[in-house]
């Protein structure tokens, strides 16, 4: 999926896994269902979910949702509902 990222971008993503303790995959296909099931599996495994939020549509809304309906604690900096 990194090949078609901008160089700074894929070198920082190289270097955070290169320097990862574990790495976890949670699909084999990259692409949008990807990320939301990876964001599932975060607050899946979190006590307490720390977001910064401008209030657009998108990632964070649904993990912020996903994070409410399994009544985690929820940390939110960014502009309110």
């Amino acid at each position: 999926m990194e090949d078609n990222w901008d160089s700074s971008w894929r070198d920082r993503y190289n270097f955070v896994i290169k320097n990862a303790d574990k790495i976890h995959y949670v699909s084999n296909h990259p692409g949008r269902a990807a990320f939301f099931k990876r964001n599932e599996w975060m607050v899946d495994r979190a006590s307490r979910l720390i977001a910064v939020f401008t209030g657009a549509p998108g990632g964070t809304k649904k993990t912020i949702e996903y994070a409410k309906m399994k009544e985690i604690e929820i940390i939110r900096w960014g502009e309110e509902e």
